[in-house]
């Protein structure tokens, strides 16, 4: 069988060979299609691996340990019906418990044994604990055999040594092949270590992620904390220095601005009048022309009357100097 296992680099492709030869994939791929369970049509001079060529299928609680190396004969009463049965020599047999890959031992009814169950029925027992479920809507009566075998022996070391090589050398196209007696048996696992592989690879992508959220998570925790330490320490200034709350007040400190704008314009315009009446005052004889205060908002009441005073002197002053003038008109006596 090939396939193109993708991707292009000679590394990814150096990895999936690797783990296709592994046993750990080897182990879970059986897992998973439970091949350890072995289905045996009986014939005249030898028995055949009957895998996919019953008309049901075994599906076994793994949670459980089970019969270990001892074949159950399942007869197919009719559509709704089957029989199990076997022998037992004593009241305990071999069991094997395949999640924990232990062997232990497990009760047994001593004796000729026989039971029917229905398909799909879960058939508990304390050495058996499946699910026969049909493979069809339409089944065939008669008989088979099953056991539950080794998992490492038969099992697992088989399937670990598929062979593998890249065709043509060098590329990503990956060709799978297998000997045995059951083709289908080899097809589904060739299949499934490819769906198995992808798995894994995707769980390791999933397992990266969750790892990079949880780093991202950790760092936006730390700064939320960092944010909020800042925040009560932001809260803490604000109490002290009695300040306003900057979203709510920030209108107000517009207002304020302005207005602090608008009396610092004032109090320019004060100073230079000041400057303004000071040189005037220094280079000038003729104060007549000097501007009142209250135009520039001075207010003062002893500026505004000392420069009234000043002006209406210099006025005087004037009328005085034009009166003593020699081409003065005289002014008429009676």
């Amino acid at each position: 069988m090939t396939f193109n296992w993708g991707g292009g680099t000679t590394d990814k492709v150096t990895t999936a060979i690797v783990q296709f030869k592994s046993r750990t994939h080897a182990e879970q791929v059986v897992d998973e299609l439970q091949f350890y369970i072995n289905y045996i049509k009986e014939g005249e001079y030898y028995n055949t691996d009957a895998y996919k060529q019953t008309p049901f299928f075994i599906y076994a609680d793994t949670s459980a340990t089970q019969l270990y190396g001892k074949n159950l004969r399942i007869k197919v009463l009719d559509q709704e019906r089957i029989e199990l049965s076997t022998s037992f020599s004593s009241a305990t047999a071999g069991g094997y418990d395949y999640a924990n890959r232990v062997s232990k031992s497990v009760p047994v009814p001593q004796g000729e044994w026989k039971q029917e169950f229905q398909f799909g029925e879960k058939i508990d027992l304390p050495f058996l604990k499946i699910v026969v479920d049909k493979r069809g809507e339409t089944i065939q009566t008669g008989e088979w055999l099953f056991n539950f075998g080794s998992y490492w022996g038969g099992t697992v070391n088989r399937y670990k040594g598929i062979s593998i090589s890249q065709e043509p050398k060098g590329s990503s196209i990956l060709k799978l092949s297998l000997q045995g007696k059951n083709k289908q048996r080899l097809i589904d696992y060739i299949n499934t270590s490819s769906v198995i592989l992808e798995r894994g690879e995707l769980q390791r992508k999933n397992k990266f992620a969750v790892s990079t959220i949880k780093y991202i998570d950790s760092s936006l925790i730390a700064q939320e904390k960092a944010l909020r330490k800042s925040e009560q320490e932001l809260e803490d200034f604000k109490e002290k220095s009695q300040m306003l709350d900057a979203v709510s007040q920030n209108s107000d400190y517009n207002q304020q601005l302005t207005e602090y704008e608008i009396q610092k314009r004032g109090i320019q315009n004060k100073l230079n009048y000041y400057n303004s009446l000071k040189s005037y005052l220094q280079n000038k004889s003729d104060y007549t022309a000097i501007q009142a205060p209250s135009v520039v908002g001075i207010e003062e009441g002893s500026i505004s009357g000392a420069v009234s005073r000043l002006v209406a002197l210099s006025e005087e002053r004037k009328r005085r100097e034009f009166a003593m003038r020699a081409d003065a008109p005289s002014i008429p006596t009676n």
